[in-house]
């Protein structure tokens, strides 16, 4: 019980650190759903998380820009490690989140 216990108080405390950077985080199955991300993320594509979980990347952005970021998570889940790439992206300006 006690190894229970402090699983998830440290799977709470890892989602809280991600939940205060700064920068736009999220992650993923191996199926290429949005399992969760931050407050930053919900900002980046102007909706909330509880939009967000469970969706592909299709249906959170436009076609022209899933098709890219669907092709590196595919890439990334055939070869684990770190990935590092550029593109440009658009931002749904709705904000604030609330």
């Amino acid at each position: 019980m006690e190894i229970n216990q402090n699983s998830r108080k440290r799977s709470y405390s890892s989602k809280q650190l991600i939940d205060v950077l700064p920068v736009p985080v999220f992650y993923k199955d191996s199926k290429a759903r949005y399992l969760g991300c931050n407050s930053s993320f919900e900002k980046f594509f102007g909706q909330k998380r509880e939009q967000i979980t469970g969706k592909s990347v299709y249906e959170i952005a436009p076609k022209e820009f899933a098709d890219i970021y669907h092709e590196k998570d595919l890439a990334l889940l055939q070869n684990p490690g770190v990935q590092i790439y550029e593109s440009t992206v658009k931002i749904r300006m709705e904000l604030p989140i609330t």
